[in-house]
């Protein structure tokens, strides 16, 4: 026998609208922030404690003025070069502090060259 549209399960129908109406709440959450503008963009000192490795190279940092402790910091995609860069030293990363133009909150992220692996050749 085949079902006709009318006689579909009342538990399907609401699944679907449940999926279909979560997924537009996480899209519009994604795409209602507005633009961002950048706030600063400083060089500031960073120890590096953790190294994530080999296939997405990403870096732990500590502020070295400040404590601040920021875990995968993201580098480049690979770095074969991982195992010469020596723990608990010191580099200049960029700290980048910038706000969505519908939000109140200041976000920061430390920006390090991906680059920053071939310096260790």
């Amino acid at each position: 026998m085949i079902k006709k549209f009318d006689d579909e399960d009342p538990i399907i129908i609401f699944l679907g609208l449940f999926l279909i109406i979560i997924f537009a709440i996480f899209t519009y959450s994604i795409w209602n922030r507005g633009s961002y503008e950048v706030i600063s963009n400083l060089p500031k000192k960073y120890e590096i404690i953790g190294i994530k490795r080999p296939k997405h190279f990403q870096l732990d940092l500590k502020d070295v003025e400040t404590g601040t402790l920021y875990d995968k910091v993201s580098v480049s995609k690979h770095c074969n070069n991982w195992r010469k860069i020596p723990l608990n030293s010191i580099y200049t990363f960029n700290e980048i502090k910038y706000k969505y133009s519908k939000e109140n909150i200041i976000y920061t992220k430390v920006k390090v060259d991906s680059n920053f692996c071939h310096h260790f050749n």
